[in-house]
């Protein structure tokens, strides 16, 4: 079985992305997504299960997650 997760930013921002609530704090760490750019952010067997959290510098960004 194959588990692939990919984050497009089609913000007008680059977004930090990590593996956490952003509830917890806001801290910018993680990784980077690029505005316009695309990431693959987990592949299989290396899964991970919660909550993925972005943080944009200011105001809001279009992130969309596609996993197959």
């Amino acid at each position: 079985m194959s588990i692939r997760v990919v984050m497009t930013n089609d913000g007008n921002q680059d977004v930090w992305i990590k593996f956490q609530a952003a509830s917890v704090d806001n801290d910018k760490k993680g990784f980077i997504l690029y505005k316009g750019s695309a990431a693959d952010i987990l592949l299989a067997p290396n899964m991970y299960v919660g909550e993925i959290s972005g943080i944009a510098a200011n105001g809001n960004s279009t992130i969309h997650i596609t996993s197959y």
